[in-house]
């Protein structure tokens, strides 16, 4: 299992995406930096641009899952 997700990760750090057949694609993708709220403070913030990760299943593997 540590081998699969080091291999998806560096994919991920050298292409920004990672398709595997019949399960779905993880890609990498920019957020805008933005203003947001301190939930503590109340107080209005800025929050920086920054990179994540998402996934897409495939069609396959939502019909599997929707059985």
């Amino acid at each position: 299992v540590e081998v699969v997700f080091d291999v998806l990760k560096d994919t991920l750090l050298k292409e920004g995406k990672f398709n595997y057949p019949g399960f779905g694609i993880f890609s990498v993708k920019q957020r805008k930096a933005r203003k947001g709220i301190n939930p503590r403070t109340k107080k209005p913030m800025k929050i920086p641009a920054s990179k994540t990760v998402t996934f897409k299943p495939s069609s396959a593997f939502k019909k599997e899952i929707n059985k």
